[in-house]
């Protein structure tokens, strides 16, 4: 697959932030044959290489490596909890306001499955007014919470549905979900096969990179080497281990003099005496 063929299949595939199996699957399936070298990182991003010939000219900086990069995943909410009428419940995860999203189409579930369904909201003069996350339920047309729970259970996840259409002839329009990134995805792919059947071979390595959780805030401020991605959890784990245990040592310290100050109080040889 190549172009609009290519882009369209990525935009439909279902890839929220931390579900992005489905689409980093049909990525490593049309890069295959092009790529020097496949793998992943600690978080999943998927990383290609496109060896160089490590050839320099004289009197010229050539870099080591270059990296171009593109993100796997799109906007979409989380599973928080069913209830009894079958109704799915979404947090927010990488979507913005609730109220922008009041009868919109949407696919709920995860890698191995997924059903479609809308959002609706409570009415206004129920809700207080309110059309955040809270006053939001998705009816996918199940009966019971057991129903429901058989396509989306709480920690699954949901993206808007939006069919892919091209819109005029002479200068069409794309409309769809997940263009961000999926169009960059897209090219990434076109560059790597096209660089693979010319034959052309530049004096640097480069790493074509589909990342990962780019739509949550945080991540996208994680680097693409494995240090850079287990630093800031090693800095996380550690002021947490500082915190925990200066609140054990205050409360043992706390006790042993409270402990002290009673025990100074009180005739401890009297206790001897029958």
């Amino acid at each position: 697959m190549k172009g609009m063929e290519l882009l369209k299949t990525l935009c439909m595939a279902f890839g929220p932030s931390g579900c992005e199996d489905n689409v980093a699957a049909l990525i490593r399936e049309q890069i295959f044959p092009f790529a020097d070298e496949i793998t992943t990182d600690r978080l999943g991003s998927l990383l290609v290489l496109y060896k160089g010939t490590g050839e320099t000219k004289e009197n010229t900086r050539v870099p080591r490596r270059l990296m171009l990069a593109a993100h796997m995943d799109e906007v979409g909410f989380m599973i928080r909890s069913a209830d009894d009428k079958g109704y799915l419940y979404p947090a927010r995860m990488s979507v913005g306001e609730g109220r922008m999203l009041t009868g919109r189409s949407v696919t709920v579930g995860n890698e191995n499955g997924q059903a479609d369904g809308f959002i609706g909201a409570v009415p206004a003069h129920k809700s207080g007014g309110s059309t955040d996350f809270g006053a939001l339920y998705i009816d996918i047309g199940a009966k019971n919470r057991a129903e429901a729970e058989k396509y989306a259970s709480k920690g699954d996840f949901g993206v808007f549905r939006t069919e892919f259409e091209v819109l005029g002839e002479s200068d069409p329009l794309w409309k769809g979900k997940a263009i961000d990134d999926r169009l960059g995805c897209a090219v990434l792919c076109d560059v790597l096969a096209s660089l693979a059947e010319s034959g052309y071979r530049p004096s640097f390595d480069t790493w074509f990179c589909f990342t990962r959780r780019e739509e949550i805030a945080v991540m996208k401020m994680v680097g693409a080497t494995n240090g850079f991605i287990r630093l800031p959890f090693v800095v996380q784990g550690f002021i947490l281990g500082m915190i925990g245990a200066g609140i054990a040592f205050g409360l043992e310290w706390w006790g042993y003099n409270s402990l002290i100050a009673r025990l100074a109080t009180v005739d401890t040889l009297g206790l001897f005496n029958f």
